[in-house]
């Protein structure tokens, strides 16, 4: 991951932090069953720190795939790609981008760029 990007996700975090403070944060929150206090505060440290672990190590699964370049070959739009697939244009940019999906998801693009279950690898190689 860039620096930017990790300083800019370092800055969310942050803001995050604030605002989960300004809202009483140390007096409970609501959507924590039993949260209060100093439990809470700490706990939620904890998460945001793991959050920024996370995002600093990279260690998200990646799936490098060939989707963006057989769509752009068959001059579709995402729009249209997502239409057939029966998913969403957020999911095809995420796809796009190697954001892992579930094997449906993979399954529905493979077939909506035309191509058969046995073109898997070509469009998603291991």
């Amino acid at each position: 991951m860039s620096p930017y990007l990790v300083a800019r996700c370092s800055v969310l975090l942050s803001i995050l932090w604030v605002v989960l403070k300004s809202v009483g944060i140390s007096r409970g929150f609501p959507g924590l069953a039993g949260c209060g206090g100093i439990d809470c505060d700490f706990n939620l440290h904890i998460i945001i720190l793991n959050l920024s672990i996370i995002i600093r190590s990279g260690c998200y699964k990646r799936m490098p795939n060939r989707v963006k370049e057989i769509r752009e070959n068959l001059l579709m739009s995402k729009a249209e790609l997502a239409r057939k697939a029966g998913v969403s244009p957020l999911t095809v940019d995420r796809v796009e981008r190697g954001a892992a999906c579930r094997m449906v998801t993979m399954r529905k693009i493979i077939f909506a760029l035309g191509l058969d279950l046995a073109d898997r690898s070509r469009v998603f190689p291991e």
